[in-house]
């Protein structure tokens, strides 16, 4: 026997009973009043979840209970589908969705953190040369319209610094043309970027506030560690999941160039990426005999300069630059 709400075919309004399975009858009654119903006719329509279950009797009166487990029992006998709706497994069993959640929050976890930076670098190293191109030459326009000036170096200077990149670069893979390109940063300020196709943008105030050659070469071998490492198209594409997917699998490029050059200048690059990239120049600076203390004199050097408000934080794609600075230092005292 179990509670139901019963209600009258010509009334709105429930009545307290109790309802019990004799025989192939349902029996609905309470102090006042008694109903009998063969279960064959009755209509059945259960509760999802936490919902009551309902059953329409001929006379066009029906009834209500939150009494699950008996109106199963009645299915059962009358052998209707007794199976648990999804919604009512999940609120019996909470402990499995608990589980469950847990899981799919791990998974997901698991897949940002390494399937996506995965798929990102996949993505990044099949670009073609052209697309690479493509996208180095609309970064650099889009600079030249909204912040660059032509450089004010000499024909000298800009050729004793290509000199000094072709010294750096020797022997890195071709794939990739390693060429500088000079402008006047305006309120980039001293900065340098690398681009997809192997150009690095290189200031005038850079180039200015090196003491030596040996901290530009620092800085370049910096830079050359980023190209080689497509660590600016991975950074785009790791922040574009769908996008690196349909580069992956399809080839097409056409949904990334349009927004790239505005990204790789708004982006800054991960703690991970920097690191790669400083454990490049000092490998780099050591195999041809240069100080590597340089390079750590060179950032601490950007580093005062940033912190001085010279450079806006949102321009500014290599962070932690200090930070970096003290580790470098320390691979200089084993040199």
């Amino acid at each position: 026997m179990f509670k139901v709400y019963y209600y009258g075919s010509n009334s709105s309004g429930r009545t307290e009973a109790y309802a019990e399975a004799a025989g192939s009858r349902l029996v609905i009654k309470n102090d006042e009043f008694q109903r009998e119903y063969p279960l064959t006719e009755i209509k059945f329509r259960r509760g999802i979840g936490s919902a009551p279950s309902h059953m329409f009797f001929p006379d066009g009166s029906s009834c209500e209970t939150f009494e699950t487990e008996e109106v199963a029992a009645i299915l059962k006998v009358l052998e209707y589908d007794t199976r648990e709706t999804f919604v009512l497994m999940l609120e019996r069993k909470w402990r499995y969705v608990l589980a469950a959640l847990a899981f799919t929050v791990m998974l997901g976890a698991a897949l940002f953190f390494y399937g996506v930076p995965l798929l990102a670098k996949a993505a990044a190293y099949a670009l073609p040369a052209e697309t690479n191109r493509m996208i180095s030459k609309g970064t650099i326009d889009m600079l030249d319209k909204q912040l660059f000036k032509p450089t004010a170096l000499t024909s000298e200077r800009r050729r004793e610094l290509d000199i000094l990149l072709m010294k750096i670069s020797e022997g890195l893979p071709r794939d990739l043309e390693y060429k500088l390109v000079f402008r006047t940063g305006g309120k980039l300020g001293s900065n340098a970027i690398a681009l997809p196709d192997g150009n690095i943008i290189v200031t005038d105030e850079l180039v200015h506030l090196a003491k030596n050659d040996n901290e530009l070469a620092s800085v370049f071998a910096h830079e050359l560690g980023h190209i080689i490492h497509r660590h600016g198209l991975r950074t785009l594409l790791q922040n574009s999941v769908i996008s690196a997917a349909a580069v992956f699998v399809t080839g097409d490029i056409s949904s990334l160039t349009v927004g790239i050059p505005s990204f790789l200048m708004q982006a800054k690059y991960s703690r991970d990426f920097e690191r790669d990239a400083d454990s490049f120049a000092i490998e780099r600076m050591k195999q041809l005999n240069m100080p590597v203390k340089s390079f750590a004199d060179m950032l601490n050097r950007l580093s005062g300069e940033r912190q001085g408000g010279k450079i806006p934080a949102y321009i500014s794609t290599h962070p932690d630059t200090a930070e970096r600075a003290k580790s470098i230092m320390k691979e200089a005292k084993k040199q």
